[in-house]
């Protein structure tokens, strides 16, 4: 997604959208502990946005426990807005555990005349946990054709549509990063000080969807 931004192939972007959805009985646990969903997939969603979008400057939240399992105030599903300062995007991050399809919604990307969808996660979890590949293995995070998102765009008043080869997934590269900024050969790529944005903009996402409102904050 970075690389198409940074590409120009979404010039003045309008609205972004991240999903994490699975279909999986979610572990409620009681409230007040930093469980529910956004505390579990909606960090990783939050994580991205940050890295592509920053601070926000405003929050919009619903967070709904919609199967009725467990503690009412526990979640299982979410959708927050996020919108910036210096940017006329509105990002919409959203996660539910109750999702049946046979392809499931990662991303979605809009500009004036043009436009990115992707199904499907980051392969690299499956790799692990499925077909029992190591990170060091040749093909490790790689994804099928199949499996890559398509992007659109306007030539002559038409539509034109083409596949966009996902790039290879590495989470080795953020461990990399870890050890060289250990032994003072680099910057963290990802900091605590971004973690920890993360997690303030969830305790505002409760509070917007607690007060029914929209959130201007500071960061």
């Amino acid at each position: 997604m970075r690389a198409l931004i940074k590409e120009g192939k979404l010039p003045d972007l309008i609205d972004f959208e991240s999903r994490f959805d699975v279909l999986a009985n979610w572990p409620m646990g009681p409230p007040g502990t930093g469980s529910g969903i956004s505390y579990g997939l909606g960090t990783h969603l939050l994580d991205q946005a940050i890295a592509l979008f920053g601070k926000p400057k405003a929050v919009t939240a619903m967070l709904i426990n919609a199967r009725g399992i467990g503690h009412p105030e526990v979640e299982d599903s979410f959708i927050m807005h996020l919108r910036y300062r210096d940017s006329p995007v509105i990002v919409t991050l959203r996660s539910v555990t109750h999702s049946v399809l046979s392809k499931q919604v990662r991303f979605i990307a809009r500009s004036l005349n043009s436009s990115y969808v992707k199904y499907g996660l980051d392969v690299q979890s499956d790799q692990l946990m499925k077909q029992g590949m190591k990170a060091t293995d040749i093909g490790f995070g790689e994804e099928p054709q199949e499996g890559w998102g398509e992007y659109g765009y306007i030539v002559d008043g038409k539509p034109v549509f083409e596949k966009i080869r996902t790039h290879t997934g590495s989470y080795l590269d953020y461990y990399r990063n870890v050890g060289d900024a250990i032994h003072g050969r680099a910057q963290l790529e990802v900091t605590p000080e971004d973690a920890e944005l993360g997690i303030r903009i969830i305790e505002v996402a409760r509070q917007s969807s607690q007060e029914g409102r929209t959130i201007e904050v500071e960061f």
